[in-house]
């Protein structure tokens, strides 16, 4: 009997051997899946994170670019109504010269003084034109640093809250690494 339990004895030897591989291969195997289960978790989280702020970012730039595009239209527009009421006002100075051309054979010296004056009012309206489009220029310039501003607030928020998530997912995927 005791030889027989020597026979068995080394036969049993390799059975639980295979049987404790098979034990910690499938013990390996469910670290190795949970662990995946983790990464995967963080990824996920990471994914979603990057797809919010791509979502803030892609909504911010357009309101920040539409506000410019409906600016510069503001802008180009008052400008050219300015342009249009001075051209018209030039236009109608012009008339008024050629009208007073009969007078100028009467009285050349009053006529030219009327031309210089008229020369000097259309100067001056010139200048009052450089001044209006140069402070509609200005106002637009400083309505879209104001948007500009606010736009780049929102987009430091989104980073801020971005990083903080993060750097939550990293922690959360530390802890359950550790434990």
């Amino acid at each position: 009997m005791a030889e027989q339990e020597k026979a068995q004895g080394p036969a049993r030897d390799p059975s639980r051997r295979i049987q404790e591989a098979m034990r910690s291969g499938h013990e390996s195997i469910r670290k190795a899946s949970e662990e995946a289960g983790r990464m995967t978790g963080v990824a996920a989280d990471t994914l979603g994170v990057w797809t919010q702020v791509h979502q803030r970012l892609s909504r911010d730039l357009m309101e920040f670019s539409t506000s410019a595009a409906l600016q510069g239209a503001r802008m180009l527009t008052d400008i050219q109504r300015a342009n249009l009421e001075a051209l018209q006002d030039l236009q109608t100075n012009g008339m008024r010269l050629i009208s007073l051309w009969p007078s100028a054979l009467r009285d050349p010296v009053s006529h030219y003084q009327r031309v210089i004056e008229e020369g000097l009012n259309i100067l001056h309206q010139g200048f009052g034109l450089g001044q209006r489009n140069g402070e509609t220029v200005a106002q637009t310039f400083e309505h879209m640093q104001s948007v500009a501003q606010e736009t780049t607030r929102g987009l430091q928020e989104t980073f801020r809250v971005a990083s903080a998530r993060l750097q939550e997912a990293v922690q959360h995927a530390e802890r359950a690494t550790a434990a």
